[in-house]
């Protein structure tokens, strides 16, 4: 699973030892020696969007867009 996610994605990544299932839950089930937890970053995207349009006399006239999109990485 982790070879299709990109590096800057994950966080951190945690290695636990597992404690024994058997005696937790009175049944038998599959041993796993180790369990393992996957912290991931994460994105917000945001847009801004300014736009301005004058008309004056004697044919003047100004018309600008201005866009702008920046991702915010929080740890």
């Amino acid at each position: 699973m982790l070879y299709n996610l990109p590096y800057n994605v994950v966080k951190s990544v945690h290695v636990y030892k597992s404690i024994d299932e058997n005696n937790a839950l009175s049944r038998e089930v599959k041993r796993k020696d180790y369990v393992m937890s996957v912290v991931l970053r994460i994105y917000t995207k945001s847009y801004i969007v300014n736009a301005d349009g004058v008309i004056g006399i004697n044919d003047r006239y100004i018309c600008r867009l201005f866009g702008f999109r920046f991702i915010i990485m929080s740890s």
